[in-house]
């Protein structure tokens, strides 16, 4: 909250002009267009951008300056952007993390990923088992459109559980407990305004660049769980044994079930008994053709 020379809180709202970012009576803050419960969120964002961050403190240096020649009631310090951050992890204790979490699209991607890998196993599969190139990828497409159908994995839902998972317990505690240990760390290591020496100094502009930095230098630390999340929910709502589905596709493509279920849950072996019995026999004769059986060997 914005202090005046005594220290005592005011009771006007003050905001930074260039930065847009405001501070309100309640020691709430708000950045732009964002949110008082996305404070932080927002202040990481900003810090993604050379242009704003040199605005903000350009912002700062001006307020201090201003307000020791007494043209400035309002000081703004490191204590209200802390206060704000605070306030805004009590309404939200996810506030920040939607920053740093990869994307839902990179969530996604690695779904389509894992369906490609199962894609290619199945028509390897299928191909290891004697059919044709053209019908193994025919088959394989059914397969995979209807698991595609069936399934309900939503690479926002799965984001969006990630970050209300790991916002609960995050390091040694939550993830409001370990923003607040930074910006205690942060705090005692830019602590200059009580020196008469540094009154056209800001203090929030070091504060704020070491916040910002140990707070978007756990990206990396999450990376690797977040992959493994997004993998774990897709892997739940994902699956090509799906038994009506491949007894319909048997009798409509004229394939054994038995293949279909083999290849279908990842099995590696090939069924003998339906190798081809000549050399240059093919798995099908044509097109939807019955598949020769092993039995009728010995009555040729």
């Amino acid at each position: 909250m914005a202090t005046n020379g005594s220290g005592n809180l005011t009771d006007v709202e003050f905001t930074l002009e260039r930065s847009r970012i405001t501070f309100y009576p309640s020691g709430e803050g708000q950045i732009r267009y964002g949110n008082k419960n996305s404070f932080l969120d927002d202040l990481l964002d900003l810090y993604d951008y050379h242009d704003n961050v040199e605005r903000l403190r350009s912002d700062l240096h001006r307020n201090a300056v201003d307000y020791s020649q007494g043209d400035e009631t309002v000081r703004i310090r490191k204590s209200d952007f802390i206060t704000a951050i605070k306030r805004s992890l009590e309404l939200d204790p996810n506030d920040g993390l939607n920053a740093i979490v990869p994307s839902d699209q990179t969530c996604e991607e690695e779904a389509n990923d894992f369906a490609q890998n199962d894609y290619h196993e199945l028509k390897d599969c299928f191909q290891r088992n004697f059919m044709e190139k053209n019908f193994s990828e025919h088959l394989s497409d059914k397969i995979n459109d209807n698991a595609w159908s069936k399934s309900d994995f939503s690479s926002s839902a799965a984001r969006a559980d990630f970050i209300k998972d790991i916002s609960e317990k995050y390091d040694k505690g939550s993830w409001k407990d370990f923003v607040e240990n930074v910006m205690e760390k942060c705090d005692k290591e830019h602590s200059l305004e009580t020196s008469p020496f540094f009154k056209t100094h800001s203090d929030s502009i070091d504060f704020l660049d070491c916040v910002a930095e140990g707070l978007r230098a756990e990206k990396e630390n999450l990376y690797e769980p977040y992959f493994n999340h997004c993998r774990d929910a897709f892997l739940q709502s994902w699956g090509y044994h799906d038994e009506e589905f491949l007894k319909e596709l048997s009798v409509e493509e004229e394939v054994p079930y038995e293949i279909l279920e083999h290849c279908a849950d990842h099995n590696y072996d090939i069924l003998e008994k339906y190798r081809p019995i000549k050399e240059n026999q093919t798995f099908l004769e044509s097109f939807g053709a019955k598949i020769w059986d092993n039995s009728k060997k010995n009555e040729d």
